[in-house]
């Protein structure tokens, strides 16, 4: 059974929510407020959360903000419920990674067809790929390196983003965060080491340029010569070029046998 959690501070909307999932054989939860929701979602870890904005103390953006933060719960399918209708209210709570927004006065086909959508979506990702979750917040196959023709699967502000193994020119540390560069124009940042990196990019395939670098092999258009015996590549799709630590080059020089 499904497990839903409401946090809704309107207590008529509240236990009219609860019961219409029940009804429907969830297993609904209810929260007053944000702080109370945020607690009960480490708790319970639902399957799903149906958040107003409107609550005093911490609001729903708060709530979301929050657990977008944390690895163990920035997955989970996300729906704003509010009064507000406004494109700019709507907007801003989309782009802090909920997943829908629904605004009061609602339908109720409207709102179960949403979260069956949300959870249809979550069902497949969780079938189709057999990965686990770690605690750098991304999701792979445990322990294992993964082969050129596998996908990855990312969070980015909270939401999953399927990577192809091949598709990936570039990834540059940012603290802890990386911001990856895929062959198609899309970048990428979410919560990830680059040492978390190497442990599941194939090495025939990536190669650890410096500190702050990882680059794919197959794009890599040019390499010059550079200061103090280092080298300078440029890849494909990218305009600015990865210098490479000197210690790395004759690594290198290795992998491409030159």
């Amino acid at each position: 059974m499904k497990k839903i959690l409401i946090i809704e501070d309107d207590a008529g909307t509240s236990a009219i929510l609860k019961l219409l999932f029940t009804i429907n054989k969830f297993k609904a939860f209810t929260a007053s407020n944000g702080t109370d929701g945020v607690n009960l979602v480490k708790e319970i870890k639902p399957d799903l959360i149906l958040c107003d904005i409107r609550m005093p103390g911490m609001d729903g953006y708060d709530v979301k903000n929050t657990l977008g933060s944390c690895a163990d719960t920035a997955a989970i399918p996300f729906i704003f419920l509010s009064a507000k209708n406004e494109l700019r209210d709507i907007r801003y709570g989309l782009n802090l990674g909920a997943d829908d927004y629904l605004t009061k006065p609602f339908n109720e086909d409207d709102l179960f067809e949403a979260i069956k959508i949300r959870l249809r979506r979550i069902n497949e990702l969780q079938s189709a790929y057999f990965y686990k979750k770690s605690n750098a917040g991304i999701i792979r196959r445990t322990g294992k390196k993964m082969s050129e023709k596998e996908q990855i699967l990312v969070y980015a502000k909270g939401k999953p983003e399927i990577i192809k193994i091949t598709e990936i020119v570039v990834i540059y540390s940012v603290g802890d965060y990386s911001n990856v560069i895929c062959s198609n124009g899309r970048k990428i940042f979410t919560r990830k080491l680059l040492r978390d990196w190497e442990k599941v990019l194939p090495k025939k395939l990536y190669f650890r340029a410096r500190r702050s670098a990882i680059i794919n092999l197959n794009y890599i258009v040019r390499i010059d010569k550079w200061f103090s015996h280092t080298m300078m590549i440029k890849l494909e799709k990218i305009s600015d070029p990865v210098i490479i630590s000197q210690r790395n080059c004759k690594v290198l020089k290795q992998k491409l046998a030159f």
